[in-house]
């Protein structure tokens, strides 16, 4: 049976060919085949659509060299069909099909996981949007994974028209020779046959956005360019971790009863979306604890970010209890397990509160004897995660303590802190 795929959720990175110097489609035998069935709206074939099959390893580096994410094109034939070699290896993309008024926007497929299936095309969206005019440098924006940009007006404003319908990262580019430089504006989702526009865009090169949630509860706001980034919750009781092959929660218990935990997608202050993560530490365990995070993934894969430069952090939030926000360095994350993190305590009130906390506030919380082997300066070569803890040292067990996060931002550093 055949599925057919209508309105994209989920969006993620995407590589460039010729960026990243390498073949995805090296080995292929060019004998195996893929021909999936394109349609309009309608459900006539989408005869003369666009096809593009971009790369999901590297796309950033694309962005960087301004060269094209695309590692293969196509257009469908009268019947409808498209015909891709398959390659021997598994290899995930990007597909982007765009008709005149018509497209779709997968992520994260194979080639071969789409040889019998019914892509089904959807009415563009439109998007547009504006920076401070004092403060923009940018020049060009992207939506992530794909090949849709758009030019900075003379009036600091952009125009998309024409945008399949999907979740996207925004990231802008400045306009100076090589290296360009790069930022994450911000995340928005599109829904098909609906024009967006948005006034609240980060134009800062030296504050990465790590999320604003308008991309919803999942991969973060930067996993629209690093697939790996994605929330967690770890408590005494298991592990929730996003799987991004089926968009859904995984749970892995580690006893049958303990401290309780929840994660989701909540409405912020000012519109938008905002993060909810609502915990109960269990009175019966000998170390109740409840902690939602985000693993630090470079595009290469490879752990841990260079945050050295880092001079804060700023974050939206309200709540109940007292949260502790942690920087787990690989060297402190080695010494022992969610105990030892350079840490700051956040007393949580029921009205949204805005916190620009410097690095130096950052504590190393026992059981680290000696902090002064320890600098940040040193230990912010390489961190591993940001946590969000209610421990049992500053909260009533029994209690239901909430956090209610909206833009976490990293102050002093870029997107470069993600590259190889």
């Amino acid at each position: 049976m055949r599925r057919i795929f209508r309105i994209l959720l989920l969006t993620s990175a995407a590589a460039a060919l010729v960026a990243c110097g390498l073949n995805p489609l090296a080995g292929g035998s060019g004998t195996e085949t893929v021909n999936p069935y394109v349609m309009l709206y309608d459900g006539t074939p989408a005869q003369g659509a666009t096809v593009r099959i971009i790369d999901a390893d590297c796309w950033l580096d694309s962005i960087y060299e301004k060269a094209s994410p695309v590692a293969m094109r196509s257009v469908v034939d009268a019947q409808g069909r498209i015909e891709f070699t398959k390659p021997e290896k598994h290899h995930v993309f990007n597909i982007q099909i765009d008709h005149s008024d018509q497209g779709i926007f997968l992520p994260d497929v194979t080639l071969g996981g789409i040889e019998n299936d019914t892509l089904q095309l959807q009415p563009f969206a439109t998007y547009t949007g504006s920076f401070p005019a004092a403060e923009n440098t940018i020049s060009q924006m992207y939506l992530s994974g794909s090949t849709y940009q758009a030019s900075i007006g003379s009036d600091d404003n952009f125009f998309f028209n024409g945008v399949s319908a999907g979740t996207y990262t925004l990231i802008g580019v400045s306009g100076e020779p090589l290296p360009y430089r790069v930022t994450v504006c911000g995340s928005i989702t599109l829904d098909n046959n609906v024009s967006v526009a948005d006034t609240n865009l980060n134009p800062a090169f030296n504050r990465l956005l790590v999320d604003n949630f308008e991309s919803g509860l999942g991969p973060t706001s930067l996993g629209g360019i690093v697939p790996a980034l994605y929330w967690y919750t770890v408590s005494d009781s298991g592990m929730r971790a996003w799987k991004r092959s089926t968009d859904t929660w995984k749970w892995t218990p580690f006893a049958p009863n303990g401290s309780w935990n929840e994660i989701k997608t909540i409405a912020g202050e000012n519109a938008g979306a905002a993060m909810r993560f609502t915990a109960v530490l269990d009175s019966g365990v000998q170390s109740p604890l409840a902690v939602a995070g985000v693993s630090l993934k470079r595009v290469n894969k490879r752990d841990g970010w260079d945050l050295s430069a880092m001079r804060g952090f700023s974050l939206r939030s309200r709540g109940k209890g007292t949260v502790r926000v942690r920087f787990e360095s690989k060297t402190l994350d080695s010494i022992s397990f969610l105990l030892s993190a350079f840490t700051y305590p956040l007393k949580l009130s029921d009205t949204w509160q805005q916190y620009s906390i410097p690095v130096d506030s950052l504590r190393i919380l026992n059981p680290v004897y000696f902090p002064n082997l320890y600098p940040w300066q040193k230990e912010a070569k390489e961190v591993l995660r940001i946590e969000f803890e209610f421990s049992k040292h500053e909260n009533n067990l029994g209690d239901t303590l909430y956090l209610e996060l909206d833009d976490l931002f990293l102050e002093g550093v870029g997107v470069d802190v993600m590259m190889r």
